[in-house]
């Protein structure tokens, strides 16, 4: 199936999918953007629409990967409202990390990781609460409902597949700056080895 076809059933499975009880589809998604990932095998499409009688600034992004070789599955990753989210790939494209901001409060992180047949499953983690003990230990934050402003984002793969991440935030008299971790979803392990974090940080620079 060439990439336009594919491209074209992506639409034609969403539009599908919103034919109400009067028969009727809704509008079709605005396509926005596009990114290949590093070794080729998918195409991110974002595909923005807005829900039916919703009120404004509600559009829903919907998160697909659309297959660039007969191996991978061309699926829908996930679904996010208000800010456009934004993908951080794996070198070895089984790895993706999405950054998203919720409100001027909240940025969130997701990590998903590619299973058997190809399909990308969310790691379900509070990185947060992973980090809690080392924030108790180095910055005294006694607990997490202390900190209501609170950030977490992607900012590095390295080449095995281990991400560089960072928390950011505040409440009260607590500020939280830049505060590195790693997260190697592979053993499902959280470091704060600053060499490590380091080393990630500066992959790929000359």
């Amino acid at each position: 199936m060439s990439l336009r076809l594919h491209r074209l059933l992506i639409v034609a499975i969403f539009a599908v999918s919103q034919i109400g009880v009067t028969g009727h589809a809704a509008p079709l998604p605005r396509i926005s953007e596009d990114q290949v990932s590093p070794k080729g095998t998918f195409k991110v499409v974002l595909h923005t629409h807005e829900p039916k009688g919703a009120p404004a600034d509600t559009d829903i992004i919907d998160v697909w990967l659309e297959g660039l070789d007969a191996v991978f599955p061309t699926q829908r990753l996930a679904s996010y409202q208000l800010a456009t989210p934004k993908l951080l790939i794996s070198e070895d494209d089984l790895f993706i990390a999405v950054n998203h901001r919720v409100g001027s409060s909240l940025s969130e992180m997701h990590v998903f990781a590619r299973g058997k047949g190809g399909l990308f499953v969310e790691c379900k983690k509070d990185y947060w609460k992973a980090n809690l003990p080392e924030l108790v230990a180095q910055r005294k934050v006694s607990k997490l409902s202390d900190i209501d402003h609170r950030y977490c984002s992607a900012i590095r793969w390295s080449s095995d597949g281990v991400l560089l991440a960072e928390l950011g935030g505040h409440g009260g008299e607590i500020m939280i700056g830049e505060w590195p971790f790693i997260y190697d979803v592979k053993k499902d392990q959280f470091s704060w080895d600053r060499s490590k974090i380091e080393a990630i940080a500066t992959h790929g620079e000359h």
